[in-house]
């Protein structure tokens, strides 16, 4: 690994070095998400932005030519719209219980997954309990696992605790005898590892397709960028005794930072792009 120079004091503000565990995070988000319910009104207009959604991702699946640009402009700020409204009013009751076991519904009250379940995860900025989403997240025999709406096991009920890495829609944060790490259901016939679960915990970092993660009092980190063949090989060994990001707010204000982060080993402190891995 090549040293870099040491970060400069006129940058220290635009960096940090403290983030959130992301099951803490997703603790907390369940919470609030399930403290608030929507009025019938409210469901209604939710769900003429999810219904509007699907008309246009619909619409783009048939008209390949300029789609990464209307999903851009159209899309995306239409899916951070309906995010944005069920942080502010909650969610409609989305379980139900039948004999002492839970199922769930979706947004509309349809059953998306029959009673046969002791719980269930809720991620709040996420879309799945809308009728797009089709993996959830239960509890069974006092273990955690994730099916899909037929009920098919995607990943097998043996967990301590799951739920959905923050702003991701195929990767789990998983715990097991104490130790945590990620699973990918993107092709859910293969159990999926990119990070193995040996680490002690992974953070969430907003606004960057990066996870970091801790091992033994040392950090690393994982580039998840979507759709590249190599990602499960993509996490660096947690050797590190700290590592700086960007702010979130501060990033593209200097492309020259935009790809690295700052390690520290010892007393020394490296520039590394984080997608190198070195």
């Amino acid at each position: 690994m090549k040293k870099k120079r040491v970060i400069p004091s006129w940058l220290e503000k635009e960096w940090q070095s403290d983030f959130r565990p992301c099951l803490d995070l997703c603790h907390e988000s369940q919470e609030k998400a399930l403290s608030k319910q929507l009025t019938k009104e409210q469901q209604q207009e939710v769900g003429e932005m999810i219904s509007r959604f699907l008309e246009i991702d619909r619409d783009i699946d048939r008209h390949a030519k300029g789609a990464f640009r209307r999903a851009r402009n159209e899309l995306f700020p239409l899916l951070d719209e309906i995010r944005a409204y069920w942080r502010e009013h909650g969610y409609s009751e989305l379980t139900f219980e039948i004999d002492g076991k839970i199922g769930i519904k979706d947004i509309n009250g349809n059953v998306a997954l029959h009673a046969e379940y002791e719980d269930a995860h809720f991620t709040f900025d996420d879309m799945w309990l809308a009728p797009f989403r089709s993996d959830f997240v239960v509890k069974k025999n006092g273990k955690w696992g994730v099916v899909d709406s037929k009920q098919e096991v995607i990943l097998p009920f043996e967990y301590d605790d799951i739920y959905r890495m923050p702003d991701s829609i195929d990767y789990y944060v998983v715990e097991k005898d104490g130790k945590q790490g990620l699973m990918d259901i993107f092709d859910k016939h293969e159990n999926n590892n990119p990070v193995p679960i040996t680490m002690d915990t992974i953070y969430y970092v907003p606004g960057w397709d990066l996870t970091l993660f801790s091992k033994d009092g040392k950090w690393g980190w994982w580039w998840n960028e979507p759709g590249e063949p190599e990602i499960f090989e993509n996490y660096s060994e947690p050797i590190y005794d700290e590592i700086y990001v960007q702010r979130s707010e501060y990033r593209c204000m200097d492309d020259d930072y935009d790809d690295y982060i700052i390690a520290r080993h010892g007393d020394q402190l490296y520039w590394i792009l984080y997608w190198t891995i070195k």
